[in-house]
C-alpha cells in the first residue's frame, strides 16, 4: 500500500525484466479505500510493455572487402551501426600482423542508427611490403541496467603490397606508356609530311586555299594535343620510375637508363614546339604569305626536333 499525502501517492514498482526470447507485457491497477473502508469500483485495468533491449549490429559497408593499401595508405572507412535504444560508442580494432590490437574511439553518444566516416591514415605506420593490416568494429549500446552490450563486425584486412608487385604493375604502365609514345610518333610523322605539303604550297602558290587552311588548322589543333599527351605522360613515367628507385628495384644500370630518359622526356617536352605551333597560328591570320611560309618552315624544324627525341626515347625504353 501507498501512504497518501495531500490525496498524493508514490510508490516504487520495479519491474521484471523480460524474457530472452521476448518482450513482457504487465498489468496493474490501482485500488482506493477511503477512511471509511470503502474501495473504488471496477478500478482500470492498465498495461506496461516491457521490450526488451536487443542486441546492437554493426557492419564496415566500405571498403567492405579486403583490398591492397593505396600509395597514399589511406584508406576510407565507413561503419553503419542500429541499436533500438541508442548506440554509446563506435572503436575501429585493428593490429599489423600479428601484432596486438589497437582501438580507435570514433564516436560516443552517438544515437541509434549511426553511420561514421573516417579517413584513416596509415602512412606514419612505417609498413613494409607485404605486411597486413586486420581491422573490424566494435558498437556498444547504452544499456545502464545489465551494461553495456557489444557488437562485432566483420573483419577485413589491407595489405601493402609486395616489391614484386609493385615492379609488375609499374612494368604494365610503363609498356602502355610505351604503347603510347609509339602512336604519338607514328601520328607525328604523319603531321610532318601534312605540314611540309603546306609549306611547299605556300612557296608555290603564296596562298593556301580554304580547303587547306582548315585542313592546315585541324593538323596543328592535334599537334597541340599531342604535345600536352606527351607531357603528360613524361609525367606519369617519372613517377612510376620515381616508386621504383623508392621501393628499392633499381640496379645501378636502371638508374642510369632512368637518368637519360628522364633528360630525354625532359626536352621531348620543352616549350619550343608549342611556341612555334602559336606563331604559325597567328601566321595563318596573317595575309603575307612570306611571313607563312617561315612560320611553317620553323614550326617543321621543330617538329623534327620533336619527333627525333621521342624516336631515341623509345629506343631507350625499348633496349
Amino acid at each position: 500500500p501507498a501512504h497518501v499525502v495531500d490525496d498524493r501517492a508514490h510508490i516504487v514498482w520495479r519491474l521484471p525484466s523480460p524474457d530472452i526470447d521476448g518482450d513482457a507485457l504487465l498489468h496493474y491497477r490501482i485500488e482506493l479505500v477511503d477512511r471509511k473502508g470503502v474501495g473504488n469500483r471496477d478500478p482500470i485495468r492498465y498495461t506496461v510493455h516491457v521490450l526488451r533491449d536487443g542486441e546492437p549490429s554493426v557492419s564496415i559497408p566500405v571498403p567492405g572487402r579486403n583490398g591492397d593499401l593505396p600509395e597514399s595508405q589511406q584508406v576510407d572507412i565507413e561503419i553503419e551501426a542500429t541499436d533500438d535504444f541508442g548506440i554509446s560508442r563506435v572503436d575501429l580494432v585493428y593490429r599489423v600482423n600479428e601484432g596486438p590490437e589497437e582501438r580507435m574511439s570514433l564516436r560516443r553518444d552517438a544515437g541509434r542508427q549511426v553511420r561514421v566516416h573516417h579517413a584513416w591514415d596509415l602512412s606514419d605506420r612505417d609498413l613494409l611490403p607485404e605486411d597486413r593490416v586486420t581491422y573490424h568494429a566494435e558498437v556498444f549500446d547504452n544499456d545502464e541496467v545489465a551494461g553495456p552490450k557489444k557488437a562485432v563486425s566483420e573483419e577485413f584486412f589491407l595489405r601493402l603490397v609486395s616489391l614484386y608487385e609493385l615492379m609488375s604493375k609499374a612494368t604494365v604502365k610503363q609498356d602502355r606508356n610505351l604503347e603510347s609514345l609509339d602512336e604519338l610518333a607514328e601520328r607525328e610523322a604523319d603531321a610532318r609530311q601534312i605540314v611540309e605539303q603546306m609549306r611547299r604550297e605556300v612557296l608555290r602558290t603564296e596562298e593556301l586555299t580554304w580547303e587547306q587552311r582548315q585542313e592546315l588548322e585541324t593538323t596543328l589543333a592535334a599537334e597541340e594535343a599531342r604535345a600536352r599527351q606527351v607531357e603528360e605522360l613524361a609525367q606519369q613515367m617519372a613517377e612510376t620510375m620515381e616508386r621504383l628507385e623508392e621501393g628499392g628495384l633499381s640496379s645501378s644500370e636502371i638508374l642510369e637508363k632512368m637518368d637519360e630518359i628522364r633528360d630525354l622526356m625532359a626536352a621531348v617536352t620543352s616549350p619550343e614546339l608549342l611556341e612555334a605551333l602559336q606563331s604559325l597560328q597567328q601566321a595563318l591570320d596573317d595575309p603575307d604569305p612570306e611571313q607563312l611560309s617561315e612560320a611553317l618552315k620553323q614550326f617543321a624544324q621543330d617538329q623534327e626536333a620533336f619527333q627525333e627525341r621521342l624516336k631515341r626515347t623509345l629506343a631507350l625504353l625499348q633496349r
